[in-house]
């Protein structure tokens, strides 16, 4: 679980009670600034390994797969209002169809100490994502 956020313009966010979703609590404080809050949210969904998702059961209950720091990123990105299935198949260099001609992974290796992925943008060059590891 994302409990705390950073940005330039609202300081420190956190969540003080088990209930609250610190994204949904960041979008209300930046006030659906999607220039804050589309970086962090196509950032999260576009750089993070495809095994790692997480579903909603018919009972309410999220199924997490595959990494857990990472599940909780994507669970943040959605409380933000960005599904990550959608950002991925949606972004050029990131899709399936695209991604070998138009993007480009670089796993995480402990020398790097940290995960990226570089992606076509619509006007023109790459934008680069990176995620490092919690002891940088």
């Amino acid at each position: 679980t994302v409990r705390g956020a950073w940005t330039l313009q609202t300081g420190v966010v956190h969540t003080a009670a088990a209930e609250e979703k610190i994204g949904e609590v960041l979008r209300a404080k930046l006030a659906g600034d999607s220039a804050v809050l589309e970086p962090i949210g196509q950032g999260v969904c576009i750089n993070t390994m495809d095994e790692s998702s997480f579903s909603v059961e018919s009972s309410g209950q999220i199924k997490f797969m595959g990494q857990p720091t990472e599940c909780a990123l994507l669970k943040f990105a959605d409380d933000l209002g960005f599904n990550f299935d959608t950002v991925r198949s949606t972004t050029p260099g990131r899709s399936k169809t695209t991604v070998k001609d138009e993007g480009k992974k670089f796993d995480y290796s402990s020398a790097r100490k940290m995960m990226s992925w570089a992606v076509k943008r619509d006007e023109g060059g790459y934008r680069i994502y990176c995620k490092g590891g919690g002891e940088v």
